[in-house]
């Protein structure tokens, strides 16, 4: 056949036919095929377990959902004979891809930030002359050079007092190094002499050192932009543009040195804490270290095989590495995806302390370290029979964790209590994360067809109170899933520690970590089952093992008297306290998914406490007694101190997020006020119905849900 014929020649595509339903071919899920499908009926979505569609029918709704993506870009001639001109779709930069149901443990797959991110991008609104959004959150990694820089230019950002610069140093191993400890202060501050003697010598700078240095400077910066001490991002700007330049310079990861892998390190870990974008990376920088030799080094040294290494070296390389693999496994865990690396058990020996890492929290380290290999674990079974034996494992978890802050404690160390909580908070994440995977698996199993039953019977449940309030969003709390009481404690246990976490005076510096303190599940979990039982006693005690090791050893004095004063109505001040702090202490840190999730849950709660007014008008006096705790007088006067200062309302308009926007509901004409404004009825959330409900369904049902 000839060139010209094999071009005409009329193409034979196979076409196949589609088994699955829409919902899980288009969200890349196994279906059962049965109608309708476990997933479906998982997630509450039996509407959209369809079959026989016609697979171009997505392929148009694709094609129109990502037009407004599209973005304009340079003329680029198909071809010289051709007056057509192309179009570059570009990413989204303050979306992600579609998250598994891991990176919150009881989302489902049908979340995606994309579609969340959406609604809070509407219409414009003036910012206030009194408020501003913290800077940090218009930082973006991704932007391109926003000036030629050359290496003068970098050279220039160095201070010209060498004590200037070491007290940026100092400020890195106060704000950041506790949290990532991964760097060696002694080597750095001769790093910086160094490049000082460099310069006034005129001999040739080591690019790593620079590197590592203008990293640093970079991270300190950020640092105290997030506490709100410097108001701009123009330092830290230039200091991050400097850091990618050189790492370019210094071809990495092509050629890698250890200072390019620390620098690389600490510059993404500031930025994303949570590690929800780590997947793109984590697994790169193990095998970088690898490649460097650092594992090997610490295998050598401690099987004392060659001993090339001094022990302080020896402690600072053993603190990289485990953090790198804490990195990749965390990172696994958010996308639900097989740890790539190996299991990883901390083994410094805490009855005494290497005196080189004395200046660091080392047991907060290692509890993380712990929790890390405890998913390790619960990661690795697939199947519910497997997870129940994993019950042993948890309670020597529990116990690990409550030597290691008791003696955290007993060292008098600055901020231990900060530390204290965060560990805990970790805790009961790991209990809820656990929780939510057996339940997830139980729901897989082929012998519980009883528990399918109930699922699909509440999921059409939900279909027809979805149905019959229209109007109200908050349809989702009539819906008859109910929690064991283990879920219900361990999310109000997360909250207390979340509080007292907020609450750890002088721990501003730490904001840029503490900003990834993103309860909102587990606030509508509470909210769910107050609407539900609002008078139900919790005092966070009970015959289960795993429950008595977790819960009643794991929690401290002040939490006991707060649950004793009141049984029932401690649980309102809880939600009450904790979201205005989280209003006012980290909203202006946080993006706009998240943003937009924390009004999702204020209004649920408006609307739960509407209707249990008269319950909470008329134990008035128990929010005086519990007033009077210690945690809640140090609380109230936290919010007292921010209140004077910040309006969560002023953040929403400076997100460009209109209230307007939000609600569920079509506006009538009785819905318009003289000015033209929509006046919104409470429990009634503005925006997308769907990217709403979707939320809320999802925070829903990760659960092992019961019926009643």
């Amino acid at each position: 056949m000839s060139i010209e014929n094999r071009t005409t020649a009329r193409v034979i595509k196979r076409k196949r036919l589609i088994k699955s339903c829409k919902y899980c071919y288009t969200h890349k899920l196994k279906c059962n095929k049965e109608k309708p499908c476990s997933k479906c009926i998982a997630v509450g979505l039996i509407d959209e377990c369809i079959y026989g569609f016609d697979k171009g029918e997505l392929q148009n709704h694709d094609s129109t959902s990502h037009s407004e993506s599209t973005t304009p870009s340079p003329k680029l001639p198909l071809s010289s004979n051709s007056g057509k001109v192309r179009k570059i779709k570009t990413t989204n930069k303050t979306s992600s891809p579609l998250k598994s149901k891991y990176l919150y443990p009881f989302f489902t797959n049908s979340v995606n930030d994309e579609n969340i991110s959406s609604v809070a991008s509407n219409d414009t609104e003036e910012l206030s002359s009194k408020m501003s959004k913290n800077a940090i959150t218009t930082f973006d990694r991704f932007v391109p050079h926003l000036f030629a820089i050359t290496l003068e230019d970098i050279i220039n950002l160095i201070p010209d007092s060498l004590e200037v610069a070491l007290s940026q140093i100092d400020t890195y191993f106060e704000t950041i190094h506790p949290i990532i400890p991964v760097l060696d202060r002694s080597l750095v501050r001769q790093k910086l002499i160094g490049i000082y003697n460099s310069i006034q010598s005129g001999t040739d700078l080591s690019i790593s050192n620079l590197l590592l240095i203008m990293s640093i400077f970079f991270c300190s910066s950020y640092s105290i932009v997030a506490s709100s001490i410097i108001p701009d991002l123009l330092l830290c700007n230039k200091y991050y543009q400097s850091h990618k330049y050189l790492l370019e310079l210094s071809v990495f990861p092509t050629r890698p040195t250890l200072e390019s892998l620390q620098s690389f390190l600490i510059v993404n870990f500031i930025q994303d804490p949570n590690m929800t974008e780590a997947i793109g990376y984590s697994v790169m920088l193990v095998r970088i270290a690898q490649q460097l030799g650092v594992e090997k080094k610490l295998m050598e040294h401690s099987t004392k095989q060659e001993d090339n290494i001094q022990e302080e070296e020896y402690q600072h390389l053993k603190l990289l590495w485990s953090y790198l693999l804490y990195i990749e496994g965390s990172a696994s865990v958010v996308y639900g995806l097989p740890f790539m690396s190996e299991k990883f058990n901390p083994d410094w020996p805490m009855e005494k302390i290497p005196t080189c890492l004395e200046s660091i929290p080392l047991e907060f380290t290692i509890g993380r370290l712990i929790i890390n290999a405890a998913f390790y674990d619960i990661m690795e079974h697939k199947k519910y029979v497997e997870m129940k034996e994993d019950h042993e494992k948890l309670r020597c978890v529990y116990a690990k964790i409550e030597r290691l802050n008791n003696q955290l404690s007993g060292r008098n160390f600055p901020h231990s209590n900060y530390f204290i909580n965060t560990l805990k908070v970790f805790l009961y994440r790991l209990y809820l994360k656990y929780f939510g995977l057996l339940g997830l698996y139980s729901a897989g199993s082929k012998n519980n067809d009883n528990d399918n039953d109930k699922r699909k019977n509440c999921a059409q449940q939900q279909q027809q109170l979805k149905k019959n309030n229209k109007n109200d969003i908050t349809w989702i709390l009539k819906s008859e899933q109910v929690y064991p009481d283990s879920v219900i404690e361990g999310s109000l246990l997360l909250l207390f520690s979340t509080l007292k976490r907020l609450i750890e005076k002088d721990t501003d510096k730490f904001l840029w970590y503490t900003r990834g303190s993103t309860v909102m599940q587990y606030l509508f979990i509470i909210l769910k089952d107050i609407y539900e039982n609002p008078k139900k006693i919790y005092l966070i005690e009970g015959d289960d093992d795993v429950k008595d090791s977790l819960f009643c050893n794991s929690m401290d004095k002040d939490v006991h008297d707060v649950i004793k004063r009141a049984p029932v109505f401690y649980r309102y001040l809880l939600i009450e306290q904790a979201m205005n702090l989280l209003e006012l202490k980290l909203a202006p840190l946080w993006k706009k998914d998240d943003i937009y999730k924390f009004m999702l849950v204020r209004t649920v709660k408006e609307k739960v406490w509407e209707i249990h007014s008269n319950f909470i008008s008329s134990n008035e006096s128990l929010r005086d007694e519990l007033n009077s705790s210690t945690i809640f007088i140090e609380s109230r006067q936290n919010i007292k101190n921010l209140e004077t200062s910040v309006n969560f309302e002023e953040y929403l308009k400076q997100w460009e997020i209109d209230r307007k926007k939000l609600d569920t509901r079509i506006p009538n004409g009785n819905d318009i006020d003289t000015d033209g404004d929509v006046n919104v009825p409470t429990g009634h959330i503005v925006g997308s119905s769907l990217e709403a409900e979707q939320i809320l369904i999802d925070w829903l049902s990760e659960f092992d849900v019961k019926t009643t």
